[in-house]
């Protein structure tokens, strides 16, 4: 990118109040659009290919972008610049459809495809008519997932992923919470999660009441091969019950 273009996406991030990972971000997406589009006469002027960039930016970091002020920098009206803005989008590869699968694997959380498609599946039974190829919806299932079974990610990323703006990402979010309320889904991990416990707990508690059963009964070296043998058998049955829970959450 030149320098007369970095300046002018610099000072237009400035007025729109972006931070400096948000405006190195839109320089990157302004760069490949031109690389890409070099070859072709598209009559976009260059304050709002600038504007539009930071835009994008905006939705892959979360950050708040002020539409309005967007707007008046580029000179449009709302009809010609999400026009330009689909173009410019389908240029940086920004319209495919992503998967839960891709996206588990880019924030670290694999451990969390398989139950976020099930929120998935069942929101689609429920709503047939929404449009789950729309990255919002695969966002809000990992976000949602990732909430019930208490796995660290960042949301800041997940909102960047979901391309919706801080407020409306809360408004989905409250809306999947209601969702997964009225469904159980979420509710059903909770007593799943219970019972998991509750089953280490009672081998546990068996193991002991056994270990002290057989202590009572032995005495000196016999007593000894006993708690030897039972120590092997306690050990080899509670690592196959947590083996088990885990092969599950997996």
């Amino acid at each position: 990118m030149d320098s007369v273009n970095a300046r002018l996406i610099s000072t237009l991030a400035h007025k729109l109040g972006l931070d400096e990972q948000t405006t190195t971000k839109g320089q990157e997406y302004l760069r490949v659009y031109q690389n890409k589009s070099s070859s072709l006469r598209l009559n976009i002027p260059d304050s709002t290919k600038a504007v539009i960039c930071l835009d994008l930016a905006s939705k892959l970091s979360g950050v708040t972008f002020d539409q309005q002020v967007a707007l008046q920098l580029s000179g449009l009206k709302q009809r010609v610049y999400s026009a330009h803005l689909n173009t410019i989008e389908k240029f940086l590869d920004l319209d495919k459809p992503v998967t839960i699968s891709e996206v588990c694997v880019q924030l670290s959380c694999t451990e969390l495809k398989d139950f976020s498609e099930n929120i998935l599946e069942k929101y689609k039974d429920n709503f047939p008519h929404a449009d789950i190829s729309h990255p919002q919806y695969v966002a809000i299932a990992i976000w949602s997932a990732s909430k019930t079974k208490n796995v660290k990610i960042s949301k800041q990323s997940v909102i960047g992923i979901s391309r919706l703006k801080m407020g409306q990402f809360k408004e989905l979010e409250q809306k999947f919470n209601t969702f997964l309320a009225q469904t159980k889904i979420a509710g059903g991990e909770r007593v799943k999660k219970q019972a998991e416990k509750g089953l280490v707990q009672s081998i546990e508690n068996f193991a002991k009441n056994k270990e002290n059963e057989l202590k009572s009964k032995g005495s000196g070296d016999k007593d000894e091969e006993i708690e030897e043998d039972y120590e092997v058998w306690k050990e080899r049955i509670l690592k196959e019950a947590y083996k088990q829970l885990k092969n599950k959450n997996d």
